[in-house]
């Protein structure tokens, strides 16, 4: 590795095509050939494998080997190389940039590249595949997944890993899970984009979550609730108290549906604070705490430096331990409107998922305000219906709806 790096060449992966070895390397201008002579030699004899090598800039090869050597400013280094093009002089890069701004052109909220079906790998890299075994890209429109394009494996393994120098993360590390973030830059904006990759049996896989597609964030009425619930939503944000529960499978709008109600409280002249694993979308008006338990910084660790600021309402991204739950009904016992998010396929069955994580039926109908459910609704003719289902107990008494009150509907 040290040979490499000092000759302006950076290992990407090992793939297998047609019963070969293939090793890919990025090379920069300043890569002599002798040194290409010399890699292609070393693989071939010693390793087994052909060498592909894909040319890109200076500057590329430089911030990668800047990172790989723990040199100071690696985060900065890695927006840039984001905000200026992804290895923009390489086939697979132009690739890379064509599906992320393809996607921020269709409103997606998230990118997956899937390596397709292929043999067994090792250390993350794929080992082999037959001719049918296609990588694909899609994406999440609306929460319908979309077939984008189809690609083969190995381009699938050198896009997942050129997504890694992009989120600063190490590409040579295959087995554990990564997670992390980038700015991609389209015209005259900037879309942040949080990446998760894992090693799979058929080589690496990567997930994308688009954070901020670009609309104006919209409001409860934009999204569509019924008058009944954004009445209840009017009643909740005078409150001093209680937790305020968003439900849904995956990609239904809950995260959407909590901004939006916060978004409210700040027009209302609230302090609002919320802490996020990761944070999702930037809220002006909100203080954003970004939690990373990898790094011991939990929920715990910052809430009760949040709450010393007194907030009128605060965000707990999402509810998934007992934990969690414990802190997020503390706080709405002590003076704090709590918004969060909870997976559970229905309003109802967001309480009995709070039963199941061990909080007590006392506790839980001492605190709870409500539970809004919601999924997405996906017609023939391309439209998308909101249907909502917001669920009072029957010890709340909102003074908005009657307590027990069921709403279900589609909007």
């Amino acid at each position: 590795m040290e040979f490499i790096e000092t000759q302006r060449a950076l290992f990407l992966g090992t793939t297998r095509q047609d019963s070969e070895n293939i090793a890919w390397i990025a090379v920069s201008g300043r890569c002599r050939e002798k040194t290409r002579s010399f890699l292609t030699n070393y693989h071939r004899w010693r390793e087994n494998s052909r060498v592909m090598f894909l040319p890109c800039s200076d500057i590329d090869v430089e911030i990668h080997l800047t990172r790989l050597s723990g040199g100071e400013g690696n985060r900065a280094d890695a927006q840039l190389h984001a905000q200026t093009g992804p290895l923009s002089q390489g086939p697979g890069q132009r690739m890379l940039r064509s599906i992320l701004l393809e996607a921020v052109k269709r409103q997606a909220t998230d990118i997956h590249f899937e390596p397709g079906s292929q043999e067994p790998c090792t250390n993350g890299h794929a080992m082999g595949t037959d001719d049918s075994g296609e990588a694909g890209i899609r994406v999440n429109v609306h929460g319908e997944l979309q077939v984008m394009r189809k690609i083969s494996p190995q381009m699938c393994s050198i896009l997942v890993n050129s997504l890694r120098v992009l989120a600063a993360l190490e590409i040579f590390s295959h087995g554990a899970p990564q997670d992390g973030s980038f700015t991609l830059k389209t015209g005259l904006r900037n879309v942040r984009m949080r990446l998760s990759v894992l090693s799979t049996m058929q080589g690496p896989s990567a997930s994308i979550r688009i954070l901020n597609p670009g609309k104006d964030f919209p409001s409860p009425e934009q999204l569509g609730f019924s008058e009944t619930t954004l009445r209840f939503f009017r009643y909740s944000l005078s409150s001093s108290h209680g937790l305020i529960l968003f439900s849904g499978p995956t990609g239904c709008g809950k995260t959407t549906s909590m901004y939006g109600l916060a978004g409210e409280a700040v027009k209302l002249g609230r302090k609002v604070i919320s802490i996020e694993e990761p944070v999702e979308i930037i809220l002006p008006g909100v203080e954003q705490i970004e939690a990373n338990s990898l790094a011991g910084l939990d929920y715990p660790a910052f809430l009760p430096a949040a709450l010393r600021r007194k907030p009128d309402v605060l965000i707990i991204g999402e509810i998934r331990d007992r934990t969690t739950a414990e802190l997020a009904l503390d706080a709405g016992l002590s003076g704090h409107l709590v918004l969060s998010t909870i997976h559970a396929p229905s309003a109802e069955t967001a309480s009995h998922r709070l039963k199941s994580l061990g909080i007590r039926d006392r506790f839980r109908l001492q605190v709870l305000k409500a539970v809004v459910g919601q999924r997405l609704i996906h017609h023939q003719d391309g439209t998308v219906e909101l249907e909502e289902n917001l669920h009072i107990p029957p010890s709340c008494s909102s003074g908005a709806i009657q307590p027990g009150e069921e709403l279900c509907r589609a909007s």
